[in-house]
């Protein structure tokens, strides 16, 4: 399943991350990603 999410770092990092039904979380991008 591939579901993308647009929102404003901290607010909606926290609420993909906070939420018990959410198993996992992967960020694909370029070498600049982990900057983010």
């Amino acid at each position: 399943m591939v579901n993308i999410v647009s929102g404003f770092g901290e607010p909606c990092g926290r609420a993909l991350t906070s939420h018990k039904l959410v198993e996992r979380v992967a960020f694909t991008g370029g070498p600049k990603l982990p900057d983010i």
